[in-house]
């Protein structure tokens, strides 16, 4: 994922997390512009983080990359905030025209995941 973002001209990659505890605190810390944030954390669901982090700052832009991406799931990331599910078997090339997109329409900005 480092390694796809490096290559998005215009991303300033400002951080990693394992856990929602640090998800959280990193993105709080930085706060970036757009979250690329993977389903599983190490802790568990980054749901959680995703919904804490969007009654803090309503205008951070999200993807969720999942490794099973289905409409359940589609359905629960949207609501807790995510504009996309990216399903990290058959459309994670998808994550670097998104985020060149927010590039696009909002300047240069940071990204955290």
């Amino acid at each position: 994922m480092v390694s796809l973002l490096d290559r998005c001209a215009g991303v300033a990659y400002v951080g990693w997390a394992e856990s929602v505890g640090e998800c959280i605190a990193g993105v709080r810390r930085t706060n970036p512009h757009g979250l690329v944030l993977d389903l599983q954390l190490v802790d568990g669901c980054a749901l959680p983080a995703l919904r804490a982090l969007r009654s803090d700052n309503p205008g951070l832009r999200v993807v969720v990359c999942a490794t099973w991406a289905t409409a359940q799931h589609e359905a629960a990331c949207r609501e807790a905030g995510a504009e996309r599910l990216i399903d990290k078997a058959t459309e994670f090339p998808e994550l670097s025209n998104i985020v060149q997109a927010w590039v696009r329409s909002h300047g240069v900005r940071p990204v955290i995941h």
